[in-house]
């Protein structure tokens, strides 16, 4: 093969693990970004209580997260295509098992199957990822793609179910879920770094560093973002408004991804991991001590800015550590576990303390996050990785 027949290979296979990239994160957080949605189907179209509905919502959650942590014992041995559309089908069949069947029992089960399903798919996704040259590149442009794609369905949803009723919210599901799996056939043609890397141990003590992080990070910020919507409310402002300033946040987000895909190792790994780390610290911080819109807006923006972009490098510095994908897979479950955990810290500190308090513990275990890595991540997330991959 020649030099530009080799050149034309290799924009076609980024083009390809691009997109299928991008349509595994779409699916795999679809789910969390219409959660306000599928309660507010449950509590007013189907009449379930407030409680029925955060259980089942914790029961999606938490089968999501078991099976992305998982994914990462088996995900380099299988066929990611076919986990990933796998996954797929079953998040769209458990959309459209509820949608003809509502019943206490089809609720928990779909919500349990569609958890399995999106966190199969995602997996996938990040295992694609991590066997890009350039994970953090590959990764940025996936998350732009997939956050304007999910933004577009949760702006679609409200009025479907305006015009045929709640039980629209799960055909949609299950339509986006198969439009987007259309994507996934792509995934098994992503290019894979030949190098030593794959072959050897992922080391066990930098892995534990990076868990560390990657816990405190999840609790931190999950913890912040499960009361971003009663924050505002303390502070005045109405729920409607509420719910439009946090989807554009959403959508302005995307600029943290566009970011890490554009940067990607011009400042090696430590620089933009800390800053992200620091800032989303900030902004929370900032965010749970609002005094009034303006306040609220603009620190609700950097901490999804900061949010969307800190993930590619997180993933990107599993990626080194074990370009096979598990540490991927295993490094999504845990950031999705720890949010979880930081939402159910959250109602205790809140209550029993203020929003205020809750800040301020965002912002410790942010920047607690950046010392817990530092000594045995620092030359991992500062070397480039290209530099080792030609090695």
């Amino acid at each position: 093969m020649n030099g530009r027949s080799q050149l034309l290979a290799d924009v076609s296979s980024g083009w390809r693990t691009g997109i299928a990239v991008a349509s595994g994160v779409a699916l795999g957080q679809l789910g969390a970004i219409l959660q306000p949605y599928l309660v507010g189907s449950l509590v007013e179209g189907f009449h379930r209580s407030t409680a029925q509905a955060g259980y089942i919502l914790g029961a999606e959650m938490a089968c999501y997260s078991i099976a992305l942590l998982l994914s990462a014992y088996f995900v380099d041995r299988l066929s990611l295509a076919r986990a990933a559309m796998t996954g797929a089908a079953l998040s769209a069949a458990s959309g459209l098992f509820v949608a003809f069947n509502v019943s206490d029992t089809t609720l928990y089960l779909s919500s349990c199957f569609y958890g399995v399903g999106q966190g199969m798919t995602f997996a996938a996704a990040l295992a694609a990822a991590s066997h890009a040259t350039a994970p953090e590149r590959v990764l940025g442009i996936a998350v732009t793609i997939a956050l304007l794609v999910d933004s577009a369905i949760l702006a679609f949803v409200p009025y479907a179910e305006a015009a045929w009723g709640p039980s629209s919210f799960f055909f949609v599901m299950s339509a986006a879920s198969v439009v987007i799996g259309l994507g996934l056939t792509q995934m098994d043609r992503a290019h894979v770094r030949q190098t030593h890397e794959r072959i050897r141990q992922v080391p066990q003590l930098r892995t534990a560093f990076l868990t560390l992080m990657l816990v405190m990070f999840g609790v931190g910020s999950g913890a912040v973002y499960a009361f971003v919507e009663r924050v505002a409310r303390s502070i005045g402002i109405s729920g409607e408004t509420a719910g439009l300033i946090i989807m554009f946040s959403l959508l302005i987000g995307a600029v943290g991804s566009v970011a890490a895909a554009w940067l990607n190792l011009k400042w090696g790994r430590a620089i933009p991991l800390y800053l992200a780390l620091l800032v989303v610290g900030l902004s929370s911080f900032t965010l749970m001590f609002s005094l009034g819109p303006v306040s609220y807006s603009v620190s609700i923006v950097a901490f999804q800015i900061a949010y969307t972009f800190a993930f590619p490098y997180m993933i990107g510095a599993s990626a080194y550590l074990d370009s096979t994908g598990r540490l991927a897979a295993y490094s999504g479950g845990i950031i999705f576990l720890a949010s979880a955990a930081g939402a159910a810290l959250a109602g205790e500190v809140a209550s029993s303390l203020s929003f205020g308090a809750l800040g301020a513990l965002a912002f410790c275990l942010c920047t607690l996050a950046c010392f817990a890595v530092r000594p045995v991540l620092s030359d991992v997330l500062k070397r480039p990785l290209l530099a080792e991959t030609k090695a």
